[in-house]
């Protein structure tokens, strides 16, 4: 348990970290969300909340009232644009088992959301969206906006790996054509190791000899 716990929050913390990334923070409303360990841990790695997203499900199970305010105040603890909250529905357990299809699963949604008026009326005075439409093309607009910001500094990047990487093979010298050529290139370094070794012994031997003279 311990130990999964901690294997999921290191791969979080993984691809979350870097600003290339989005964050969509799913969360199910029939949560706390100010307790919510998710919600904090993209609050730490996203203290502006600039790449942060929160799609709040299984609003078809919250029951009693109070939904709508609940969405505000998230986003109000999180500093979310209100533009980046979204309330969807999922299919439950026996739609999943029954095979419904995502088309109708979508109607459901868009049914369930027009008869709502408590979201609908949020949705209109605090601006978040409803429903997976809303969320994916908010997800398309976030990418944009974080590989343009994102994107020079990235190229800085690859460009320095690509000189560093050109260095230090124009430091391996010509590519070897064959076996031949590798035996002939290992025989002459250990002949140029041989007489250095060589050398060196000679030099050391004449020290010696002309300091006992």
């Amino acid at each position: 348990g311990k130990e999964l716990e901690r294997l999921i929050l290191r791969m979080s913390r993984r691809y979350c970290e870097p600003q290339e990334s989005v964050i969509l923070n799913v969360v199910s409303a029939m949560v706390d969300f100010s307790t919510s360990a998710s919600l904090q841990l993209s609050q730490e790695l996203d203290p502006t909340s600039r790449r942060t997203l929160l799609c709040v499900t299984k609003i078809d199970q919250h029951a009693e009232e109070g939904l709508a305010k609940k969405l505000k105040v998230a986003a109000s603890q999180m500093r979310l644009r209100p533009e980046r909250v979204f309330a969807v529905r999922n299919r439950k357990q026996q739609e999943n088992e029954g095979q419904v299809s995502l088309l109708d699963a979508r109607q459901r949604e868009s049914d369930f959301l027009s008869a709502h008026d408590e979201l609908q009326a949020g949705a209109k005075q605090c601006g978040y969206g409803l429903g997976v439409a809303a969320l994916s093309a908010s997800l398309v607009d976030i990418q944009i906006e974080r590989i343009q910001e994102t994107l020079p500094a990235t190229y800085g990047r690859i460009a320095a790996r690509l000189g560093e990487l050109r260095r230090r093979s124009s430091e391996i010298g010509q590519p070897l054509g064959d076996e031949l050529s590798c035996r002939l290139l290992a025989i002459q370094l250990i002949d140029q190791c041989v007489d250095s070794l060589a050398r060196e012994r000679s030099g050391r031997v004449a020290v010696v000899s002309s300091s006992a003279v």
